[in-house]
């Protein structure tokens, strides 16, 4: 039996799984595999998984991950916070073992979860009656918070970011190397900041591959999704207006790194939507005799040429879009750089 646990980033859930694996371990169940993953890697682990416990912080995102696992037929349910807190395996396996029984039409038991939804049921009006700022978070903020981060472009966006992590904490030790050599006494440390160049400074141009990757994936159009990757890194490398002379092309380095991530975000986002749209129409119907795979590559021609054509638009045009955009993000950027600006991050973090 495979249980797959999920958390934001895999780090707590790792933990917990850890601690499932002893207990199962103590409780004689060989058969039993459980494996940690982030929320942005859950549909590439699926394969096999019997049931998926999420953190007890991802149950805003319920109705979300609904949705997502639908097709799949597979057995979710949410770790008790209790249990989560304190780690602790025994309880999460014995949870997860509880919810399998449970999913077996056979084995439901109608009087427990008619007492249970009696007390969801009192717990969803203690929640309506709150009153002051409590009131006001829980039941006017929060809703909104939660329909704006269940929007598939944001999704796709921050389990993009999530993919990547491992690059960027490469690249973040890079920096910190980087920083000790500046000290006379541990100047013979080598220096490896090209780990950091094609890591973390690639960021723009893995986050322009990936976005467009998960919102097709989320929007079912997987017969698009390799064209849609391709043609929004082109269009991102048509956006940056590269160098052409005596043929070699050269790009500006801070354009497809750290300086480029909102570039990348905004034609990656373009591109996606560009391709959702076309996958409503196609150039065959529905019974015709014409390979899926032909179907395929005619129908992603359209967006694919729609999309390439106003890159060079622009870029014929002479507008830098990445210099537009940092000038429109560069009172925040300043702001960001103040004390000021450090203790409102700091505030908005922990109040969110």
């Amino acid at each position: 039996m495979k249980i797959l646990l999920m958390c934001g980033a895999g780090a707590s859930s790792g933990f917990m799984a850890q601690a499932m694996r002893k207990a199962a371990k103590e409780q004689g169940l060989d058969d039993i595999d459980v494996i940690a993953r982030s929320e942005a890697e859950m549909t590439n682990n699926l394969k096999g998984t019997d049931i998926i416990m999420f953190g007890p912080h991802l149950a805003y995102k319920k109705d979300a991950l609904a949705k997502d696992l639908e097709q799949y037929n597979i057995p979710f349910a949410f770790i008790d916070k209790d249990a989560y807190g304190a780690i602790d395996g025994a309880a999460t396996l014995k949870q997860a073992m509880d919810v399998l029984k449970g999913a077996k039409p056979q084995e439901v038991e109608k009087e427990p979860v008619k007492e249970v939804e009696k007390k969801e049921v009192k717990a969803d009006k203690n929640v309506e009656n709150q009153k002051g700022f409590m009131g006001w978070i829980t039941n006017s903020l929060a809703p909104k918070l939660d329909k704006l981060t269940q929007n598939v472009y944001i999704m796709a966006i921050q389990q993009s970011i999530m993919s990547i992590l491992p690059m960027i904490m490469i690249g973040s030790v890079s920096s910190i190397v980087g920083v000790f050599r500046n000290f006379e006494a541990l100047s013979w440390i080598p220096d490896i900041s090209q780990l950091n160049t094609f890591s973390f400074g690639l960021i723009a141009i893995f986050l322009t591959i990936l976005v467009p990757m998960k919102v097709l994936e989320k929007k079912g159009n997987e017969k698009l999704k390799i064209s849609a990757m391709l043609s929004s890194l082109a269009l991102f490398f048509i956006i940056t207006i590269p160098n052409i002379a005596d043929g070699n092309i050269s790009f500006v380095m801070d354009k497809i790194g750290t300086g480029g991530m909102l570039t990348a975000v905004v034609t990656a986002v373009f591109t996606a939507w560009i391709f959702n749209v076309a996958s409503n129409h196609s150039m065959f119907k529905k019974d015709t005799v014409m390979p899926d795979m032909v179907v395929a590559w005619m129908d992603a021609l359209v967006p694919v040429t729609i999309t390439l054509v106003i890159g060079l638009v622009i870029m014929n045009t002479g507008f830098d879009l990445p210099l537009f955009i940092r000038g429109l993000f560069s009172p925040i950027s300043a702001f960001g750089q103040t004390w000021l600006g450090l203790i409102a991050i700091t505030f908005f973090t922990c109040f969110l």
